[in-house]
């Protein structure tokens, strides 16, 4: 049997920390700002649409 658990919360809730303790006690753990940060990373699959929908004045390349 498995138990689907979300984490959700404002900034500075708690939601790492948390996800942490799962992962001690063995949980995997799926963390959808890690996919996001890479998805919009530059040349990955939504940055193309993302320059196409708002133009390269908004890009960091810095970061």
């Amino acid at each position: 049997m498995s138990i689907l658990v979300g984490l959700t919360g404002n900034i500075g809730a708690g939601k790492t920390i948390t996800a942490s303790y799962f992962n001690e006690l063995g949980a995997c753990i799926i963390d959808a700002d890690q996919i996001s940060r890479r998805l919009v990373s530059p040349y990955q699959p939504a940055w193309k649409d993302i320059v196409e929908e708002f133009g390269s004045n908004y890009l960091n390349y810095d970061k």
